[in-house]
């Protein structure tokens, strides 16, 4: 910090737009162009044109919402580790989180996914951020689930990129008697909608 204060007298560093001057050349992402709409994903989604979106990156519910068991409750005032900003919950009957059951909510992903077929241009891609989960004592592979899903409405998996979540809090869950694993990572799902014509490959040669 006191590095960069010492530039410009102790203001700290300017920052120019150097415009038509730039060295890498001029601007050519108008943000007026940029449209932000707020809603249902199933109401929206089919407002928007076939073919009209070059990428899609969507960060979207995990699983359906379980109570908190490890945080919040009389604690969480006085221990930092019963506190938690992971508590993204609505009433709304439409929040993907709120489907009654896992077969539900993937059924709910799925027509979404179909949505986001349809808009992609072919050869474009989509980007989801998915976690898996430990429920009812069952280990559920939400990634991998996804995927399929996808998969069946025409988006080919094309890659599955893990982040590693450094900063998880690690728990002896259901030590020592049984094994519970500590989730630490996120899937980072690359998805495509493939050219008409490697599709047709794809039948050819099979």
């Amino acid at each position: 910090m006191p590095a960069l204060l010492a530039e410009d007298g102790g203001r700290g560093p300017r920052i120019v737009d150097l415009g038509q001057n730039d060295p890498g050349g001029p601007r050519r992402f108008d943000p007026t162009g940029a449209q932000m709409r707020l809603g249902d994903a199933l109401e929206l989604l089919p407002t928007v044109p076939d073919e009209s979106v070059d990428l899609v990156v969507t960060d979207p519910p995990y699983n359906i919402q379980l109570p908190l068991t490890m945080a919040g409750g009389a604690s969480a005032a006085d221990h930092a580790n019963r506190r938690t900003d992971y508590a993204m919950v609505s009433d709304s009957p439409a929040d993907l989180a709120n489907a009654p059951d896992y077969p539900s909510f993937l059924a709910r992903m799925e027509a979404v996914f179909g949505q986001i077929q349809r808009v992609l241009r072919e050869g474009r891609y989509a980007i989801v951020i998915v976690r898996d989960a430990y429920q009812d004592g069952r280990y559920q592979f939400v990634g991998s689930d996804l995927a399929q899903r996808a998969h069946a409405v025409g988006l080919v998996p094309k890659g599955d990129l893990i982040w590693h979540q450094a900063g998880t809090r690690l728990r002896p869950y259901g030590y020592p008697r049984v094994f519970v694993p500590n989730i630490a990572h996120q899937h980072i799902l690359v998805l495509r909608r493939e050219p008409a014509r490697a599709q047709a490959r794809r039948r050819c040669s099979r």
